[in-house]
């Protein structure tokens, strides 16, 4: 099984960095390859909106990591968990242009109807961490996330999200947060 973790946050030793972290040793425990894909330091240049991956299935930029990598990497995966703190109530700007790249892989699954074998069992899972306590923190995440695993042909299995988490340890401050973490990876790692 190959898992793929986004770790979305620009900060290396971050609260999401953590979290992924903690959830991707579930993974590893169970004997799943891991690859984790630190977002912020690749080369992503943004979607330009040219509709071309909507004739030919390839995206026009081609100088990239997420051509020369993601798009392989993500096709191969069995599970996509896709990590980030909230940015004005979306996902970090990094994680979004890697999302919004993605319109390759819509294009490929709606446009010209292209074949994913793995589409049937691939999963997708949100990990994300916030500083408010706003019911509506992870809204926006969490459709984002739907759309971006239903365009990589994953199925949105869950998510996991903590309010109140800024300061670089807050985290691991935040008592039941490793029961929860091992209980979520544990249901998606089955």
């Amino acid at each position: 099984m190959l898992v793929v973790g986004l770790q979305g946050s620009p900060r290396k030793n971050g609260n999401t960095a953590y979290l992924l972290d903690t959830f991707l040793e579930q993974g590893f425990k169970r004997g799943a390859d891991i690859v984790k894909v630190p977002v912020a330091e690749k080369n992503i240049i943004p979607c330009i909106g040219c509709n071309s991956c909507m004739k030919t299935g390839q995206c026009v930029i081609q100088t990239d990591d997420m051509f020369s990598e993601m798009y392989d990497l993500l096709q191969n995966a069995d599970i996509i968990v896709a990590a980030t703190p909230v940015f004005f109530y979306g996902p970090s700007a990094q994680l979004k242009a890697l999302i919004d790249r993605s319109q390759t892989l819509w294009s490929r699954k709606y446009a010209l109807k292209l074949d994913d074998p793995k589409a049937e069992t691939r999963k997708g899972f949100l990990l994300s961490a916030g500083a408010t306590s706003g019911k509506q923190l992870f809204d926006a995440i969490r459709l984002i996330a739907r759309y971006f695993f239903d365009a990589a042909g994953a199925s949105y299995s869950g998510d996991l999200t903590f309010r109140k988490v800024d300061g670089p340890r807050d985290l691991k401050n935040l008592a039941g947060h490793l029961e929860e973490i091992e209980k979520s990876a544990a249901a998606l790692f089955k």
